[in-house]
């Protein structure tokens, strides 16, 4: 087994680093047995996670909610004093009339509408990261299709090819 020390960095956008994510996190909860390959995983996994890649999204993400809240409350059926209705008792789903719900559905539909178009934005721009390359022959032929798609570049190396040997 090699493993080399990375001086470079590497460009991934957020698609590219929640695919790894996904695929990594599999494997270290799949892994019964500490191993380098997991080793290098789970520092990968660190380094995403100190790069702080989708804090923007996450803030937005807080922002959109609040927003979505806000303008359901502005259409919420309240009663003769003014306090907001609900469906149940534990005051989870809001109540509407029949035109507020209407009218509320166009203002949040508007809103997960510019919301999806900053996501496909923000998810195609590339962040630099310094990967952790490890090139154990036994974990390189043991991944699948998509743990090479979603490692090539983070723990792989970016040119790795599988061969097809038996």
């Amino acid at each position: 087994m090699k493993t080399e020390k990375q001086t470079t960095t590497i460009k991934k956008n957020l698609n590219q680093i929640a695919d790894f994510r996904v695929e990594a996190q599999k494997v270290e909860r799949l892994s019964t047995k500490p191993t380098k390959s997991v080793y290098a995983i789970t520092r990968m996994l660190a380094r995403i996670d100190n790069a702080k890649p989708f804090k923007k999204y996450e803030e937005r993400l807080a922002e959109v909610n609040q927003e979505i809240a806000d303008v359901q409350v502005s259409f919420q059926a309240t009663n003769s004093e003014g306090h907001l209705i609900y469906e149940d008792d534990e005051c989870t789903i809001k109540k509407f009339t029949a035109d507020n719900e209407k009218a509320c559905r166009k203002q949040v539909v508007g809103i997960n509408k510019e919301w999806t178009k900053e996501m496909e934005k923000l998810f195609e721009k590339e962040i630099e990261l310094e990967p952790f390359i490890i090139e154990d022959e036994s974990f390189l032929k043991s991944l699948t299709f998509k743990q090479i798609e979603a490692f090539r570049g983070f723990v792989i190396p970016e040119n790795f090819e599988p061969t097809f040997e038996d």
